[in-house]
């Protein structure tokens, strides 16, 4: 295989960049990445203690590591940013619904019932909606998706260290975390820049809600330091575009088969309605 790469992500195919939401808009099920997190715990499930507020990957291959990793902070090296409505049910514990992976808000976000954001109104509707109302979304959540690069030297639980480098995973935000990545690095970059060109320090900041303790990301690009778009980086960014384009193309079947059953549904309700007046006429004709 040729070694030659392009010269930037805008020599890619536009279908590419689409899946990978490094370009503006113009007018699942299969495989996972490992998931990056926030530790929230204070013991393991083998009650061993944890630090509160140390990131770790779950999900990654054994071969890379057997246990959970912790640390203080990461490098991260963000390849793709998608966003993505989820209905999750907390009764049913379960994903009822979802939309396709969309690269920004100017792409209309289809979901598997056939409508878009799982049903869940525009942000300006649902701030004027009655807080009673507003409540009917509360577990349809918009996530801003980071796939990238994870790099950092952390301790299990029992103490061991161990490195992870480059190695793939998603990151999902959310809520208080939800505008960090834009505040941070989007809104910052150099002119002609992509956030893939830079690694990322990540730190996790502790905050306080009455009793509730939770944490929110921070992103330290290094802009004194680019990284080029080497072959490995290019092969993981386009394995990442193929897991989103087969996740948008289960979730657009989904769509398609709702929107075809509504519309079956529309036309017996039709039919039924006009032979019911058929019916009624001939009624009116038989006592006249």
């Amino acid at each position: 295989m040729s070694n030659n790469l392009p010269a930037n992500i805008q020599d890619l195919t536009p279908e590419m960049q689409k899946l990978l939401g490094t370009t503006a808009p113009s007018g699942g099920e299969g495989e996972r990445l490992p998931q990056l997190k926030v530790n929230s715990l204070r013991k393991d499930k083998q009650n061993r203690r944890i630090t509160q507020g140390d990131f770790f990957v779950s999900g990654l291959d054994p071969s890379v590591a057997s246990e959970l990793v912790y640390a203080e902070s990461v490098k991260l090296r963000v390849l793709s940013q998608l966003y993505q409505w989820i209905h999750y049910d907390p009764e049913e514990n379960k994903v009822v619904n979802k939309t396709i992976l969309i690269p920004s808000f100017g792409y209309e976000a289809r979901d598997m019932n056939g409508t878009v954001r799982c049903g869940k109104p525009a942000s300006k509707e649902l701030r004027e909606m009655p807080k009673a109302k507003q409540a009917k979304y509360a577990d349809i959540r918009c996530f801003r998706q980071l796939r990238c690069l994870v790099t950092y030297t952390g301790k299990t639980a029992d103490g061991e260290e161990v490195t992870i480098e480059n190695s793939p995973c998603i990151l999902l935000l959310k809520g208080s975390n939800f505008s960090p990545f834009e505040e941070d690095v989007v809104k910052t970059l150099p002119k002609g820049k992509n956030f893939y060109d830079y690694w990322c320090d990540v730190t996790a900041e502790e905050r306080q809600n009455g009793s509730v303790t939770y944490y929110v990301m921070r992103f330290s690009p290094n802009y004194a330091e680019p990284v080029p778009l080497d072959k490995p980086t290019f092969d993981t960014m386009v394995h990442m575009a193929k897991l989103v384009g087969a996740e948008n193309d289960r979730i657009e079947a989904a769509y398609d088969k709702a929107l075809a059953r509504e519309h079956g549904e529309q036309s017996a309700i039709s039919a039924l309605s006009a032979s019911s007046n058929d019916l009624d006429d001939d009624f009116e004709d038989e006592a006249a």
